[in-house]
């Protein structure tokens, strides 16, 4: 819609008489997108899919109380997908002062072809939102890292050659799993294997 009444300003060819009606069908279709998502809060058995900022303490990251840094959502998407995610961003953390910044998702779609594109349309999207982002900040490919799952991706983020932290999606089934990491990372496979692997299950 937007990009139609930009061109609509800037180009005389397009105020025609069709141009209300164009309008109006964009208008309808974006309200049509943005009510077929809707959000509900998460089930206990939803939280399996997702990694947690408590299940880092056995690898040395200890927090308190995450509760006022983290939140959950639960997505149901226009295409009959549904997306689970976690997060937790120690700026929202008044008791730890590192910086520590975690996203986990689990898309559930209806099938495995569609998972397998949601796959990589997701790893281009990681890898947009870091360019956009931050340019100092590089994804450093490493499939090494992680090997489980029918697809798999994993890389570092890295600036000035240090790395920050991890970026994992690897697919299972009609399962799509994401996880971000910044302000800690892995980089023993067997060790984030270990982590995921219960996901995955």
């Amino acid at each position: 819609l937007v990009v139609l009444i930009y061109f609509m300003e800037n180009d005389k060819s397009m105020k025609t008489k069709t141009t209300p009606y164009l309008l109006l069908f964009c208008l309808i279709i974006s309200c049509f997108l943005i009510l077929g998502c809707t959000t509900r809060d998460i089930k206990d058995h939803e939280k399996e899919f997702l990694i947690t900022v408590n299940e880092l303490e056995e690898y040395g990251v200890v927090i308190d109380d995450p509760s006022e840094a983290e939140s959950f959502q639960v997505k149901r998407n226009l295409d009959g997908s549904t997306e689970i995610e976690y997060e937790y961003d120690s700026e929202n953390d008044s008791s730890n002062a590192d910086i520590l910044w975690l996203k986990s998702e689990a898309e559930v779609l209806g099938s495995v072809e569609l998972a397998s594109t949601a796959f990589e349309d997701r790893i281009s999207a990681y890898k947009i939102g870091a360019f956009l982002g931050n340019s100092e900040v590089e994804i450093i490919e490493n499939p090494e890292l992680f090997t489980l799952g029918n697809e798999n991706y994993s890389a570092y983020f890295e600036k000035d050659g240090k790395k920050l932290g991890n970026l994992l999606v690897t697919r299972k089934g009609d399962t799509v799993f994401s996880l971000l990491m910044i302000g800690f990372y892995f980089d023993e496979p067997e060790l984030l294997h270990e982590l995921m692997s219960p996901k995955l299950r």
